[in-house]
């Protein structure tokens, strides 16, 4: 009974809410259960009225039109690319840490090609991008490594805590093509390899679907099995992307004003020197 309180009775009190305990003339929002002990639900009322019974809703409903929240009009292959001179320079590199939301802080010695420095995905060094969701401005670049990616790139509207949209990849064009397909599903996930796409639709807000649970775990299992095709190991890795922008965690992650090391407390640039010798 001390449990059942604290969950229904206490907060109503405490933010002086309407319901939280049955009552003459209250708000009528009960949930019958058979026991005490397993809970299981037998009847659910809201406002006076039996809405669900022995497990099976009493009402119809069909998902809601929604407006997309992602302002982003999409981005071109050239804004995905960091500018050096020479022909090696030396990077800072996010280091993922499975099933954990913080990274580590490494380095890396990459080739410079027609100006422009390229990722490795023989060494699982792959571009990262922020691209704001909410406003038009230059994408946020830096390297990462541990997604595995042998090619593609991954990109998703759920990325903490400002919810912007997050890439990795193995070179711009397919980066693009991931964001862009992105935008044009109203958010959500999504993965683009070798010429194919697939994307689990997220239009609420970019972060949340109106179809069944079911049905968008399906999807999450299938787009997750055609990320791994494409070379990635992580257990989740559309979930590790969601954290590699939330700069309060250690120790390099990557925002929409760029690269920030949180150890510091300072932004860094993604480049350490370059126009290094062969």
């Amino acid at each position: 009974m001390h449990a059942i309180r604290a969950a229904t009775l206490w907060p109503a009190q405490h933010y002086q809410l309407p319901g939280g305990l049955v009552r003459v003339g209250g708000a009528a929002d009960l949930t019958i259960v058979r026991d005490l002990t397993e809970f299981k639900v037998l009847e659910t009322w809201i406002a006076g009225e039996l809405v669900a019974k022995d497990g099976a809703p009493l009402f119809s409903g069909s998902p809601l039109t929604v407006r997309s929240a992602i302002s982003a009009t999409g981005v071109e292959a050239n804004e995905l690319s960091i500018k050096a001179p020479g022909r090696r320079a030396e990077v800072r590199v996010i280091e993922v840490v499975p099933e954990r939301i913080v990274s580590r802080a490494g380095r890396a010695e990459l080739a410079v090609v027609g100006g422009l420095i390229a990722p490795d995905p023989s060494r699982d060094v792959l571009m990262a991008a922020v691209v704001n969701r909410y406003e038009r401005a230059r994408p946020a670049l830096a390297f990462i490594r541990g997604f595995g990616l042998g090619n593609g790139a991954i990109a998703s509207s759920v990325a903490h805590d400002s919810h912007n949209i997050i890439a990795v990849g193995a070179d711009p064009h397919s980066m693009a093509r991931a964001v862009n397909g992105l935008i044009a599903q109203m958010g959500g996930l999504y993965a683009f390899s070798e010429g194919e796409g697939m994307g689990l639709e997220l239009p609420v807000a970019g972060l949340m679907s109106a179809r069944p649970c079911e049905e968008v775990a399906e999807k999450e299992g299938e787009i997750n099995r055609f990320v791994r095709g494409m070379g990635c190991r992580l257990p989740a890795p559309f979930t590790t992307l969601s954290f590699q922008s939330l700069l309060v965690v250690p120790q390099l992650k990557l925002g929409d004003r760029g690269l920030f090391d949180s150890v510091h407390q300072r932004f860094v640039s993604p480049v350490i020197s370059s126009a290094l010798p062969r």
